[in-house]
């Protein structure tokens, strides 16, 4: 009698160990989908860094056109039909990216990024930004060159 019953605790606290273990699993490794969409976010960041690079070598984007650029709807009319299915520059999480921009030593200073936060590990300090920065220098049509960079990035 006594040993039926120390075989059916025995395994219902196997069972409970296996559930937990389970649920742990799926929780730690089964986030793909998270995962898949900021891999499309950084890979679409790295593109329309590119196609600002590209469009300043054409002069299509001076520093004086960027100067009129304050918010993405400004941006995405000269961006936007360079990617495919994305012409309001629209992040995985179906929200716009966002534009922020500063003049800083005679430069200009955009920051494109989306409004979703990378999870952030447990040893590091800050948040890393799911976005890039881009720097603007030199005047309209002498010596003018864009520099962009990632932010997720410890660069």
């Amino acid at each position: 009698m006594w040993k039926r019953t120390k075989i059916t605790a025995i395994m219902v606290i196997a069972m409970i160990v296996f559930i937990v273990l389970v649920g742990l699993y799926s929780l730690l490794f089964l986030r793909y989908d998270g995962f898949s969409r900021t891999d499309q976010a950084k890979l679409e960041l790295d593109l329309i860094g590119m196609i600002v690079k590209k469009l300043t070598a054409e002069d299509k984007l001076t520093p004086d056109v960027w100067r009129k650029i304050n918010r993405m709807d400004d941006l995405a009319p000269l961006v936007g039909p360079m990617i495919e299915g994305n012409d309001a520059l629209i992040d995985p999480w179906h929200n716009q990216y966002l534009l922020e921009k500063r003049e800083e030593n005679g430069g200009i200073i955009i920051t494109i990024r989306s409004s979703h936060q990378l999870e952030r590990n447990w040893f590091e300090w800050k948040r890393k930004v799911l976005g890039i920065e881009i720097v603007v220098t030199g005047q309209q049509g002498k010596d003018s060159q864009t520099h962009f960079k990632t932010l997720w990035h410890d660069d």
